[in-house]
């Protein structure tokens, strides 16, 4: 007689009956792949005008790869672009090219990698998400600041009054709708994850005065603030580092977990704002925050370009092995 159960995520094992009664466990096979799918663009542009109408911006992106892959116990998928720049359009800018990735032998500017269980339904099961970003910088000046503060207000002005206007016709529909989610399940989305690594962001920030009046007869209230309050101040190439974040078996709402996230960068980057005024004592010392987010979470730092991304397909060789570490 053979009978076989399931374990934990992917490992199964087989029950073998000998003559003896004696069980032999089979070890575990990597999964099977059912289906792969990529789509691939050599490069993609976008331009940003605002309501004048004037470009204000460029966007770059060469090599945008997206794999997803299909096995029998779980789900893959990778994401990677190979360079990312956004030009300034504005006449006669000091800074022709806004935003650039640093090119890094061998890895790509942006590379996202997870796997999610199949097994479980009621919970976001992901074995691991890892998240890499190389080097990058930004060299902003004052006239784009500020056109891009009223381009910002512009558009959230519009998209408030289309989502008003969309509530005013849809109150009745929404009523129900929010009732009806309510009773099929008010839980909130749990997520689990055996590893998640987001890796050191480093970049290099430029900004320039270039003195111009204020031309606007309606300014925004950052457009306000930036001038009255006297923010507006060189930075030639100033370094900024935001150390990586490393959190073992995190297991949370999607909303306690991005609170984590952003709490580590929010002080990771007021560390980083003080040290380039020359006011680096006045908050402390940061990490003392992130030591409290609870056990398994560590901050770290490490080049970009010396990190590492689990790839689906390395994983799925791995899977047995994976869910042993996820285990203990």
């Amino acid at each position: 007689m053979v009978a076989s159960s399931s374990l934990d995520m992917s490992t199964s094992y087989s029950r073998d009956t000998t003559s003896e009664g004696a069980e032999q466990p089979e070890a575990a096979s990597a999964p099977k792949l059912q289906m792969t799918a990529q789509i691939s663009f050599p490069g993609i542009g976008l331009s940003i005008v605002d309501e004048s109408p004037r470009e204000l911006l460029y966007l770059l992106i060469r090599g945008l790869h997206v794999t997803y892959m299909d096995y029998d116990t779980n789900t893959a998928l990778e994401f990677k672009v190979e360079h990312l720049q956004i030009d300034n359009q504005l006449y006669l800018s000091p800074y022709p090219i806004m935003f650039y990735s640093v090119p890094a032998p061998n890895q790509s500017f942006v590379h996202i990698s997870l796997s999610k269980s199949k097994q479980y339904t009621d919970i976001t099961y992901l074995y691991f998400f890892e998240i890499l970003v190389q080097e990058m910088e930004i060299m902003v000046d004052e006239e784009l600041l500020l056109s891009l503060l009223k381009f910002a207000d512009a558009a959230t002005s519009y998209l408030r009054q289309q989502r008003d206007l969309e509530l005013e016709s849809k109150v009745f529909v929404n009523t129900k709708l929010n009732a009806l989610s309510a009773d099929i399940g008010g839980e909130a989305d749990l997520i689990y994850i055996g590893w998640l690594t987001i890796n050191t962001f480093i970049l290099r920030l430029s900004f320039l005065t270039t003195g111009l009046p204020d031309s606007s007869t309606n300014p925004g209230y950052l457009e306000k603030l930036l001038r009255t309050g006297g923010f507006l101040a060189n930075i030639d190439s100033a370094p900024i580092c935001l150390n990586g974040l490393s959190i073992r078996h995190p297991f949370h709402s999607s909303s306690e977990l991005i609170g984590i996230i952003s709490q580590h960068y929010i002080s990771a980057g007021l560390h980083e704002v003080h040290k380039i005024l020359g006011s680096a004592d006045i908050l402390g010392n940061p990490v003392s925050l992130v030591s409290n987010l609870g056990t398994g979470v560590y901050d770290f730092f490490n080049e970009p370009k010396e990190g590492l991304v689990t790839s689906p397909a390395e994983f799925a060789k791995g899977i047995a092995s994976i869910d042993y570490v996820c285990r203990q």
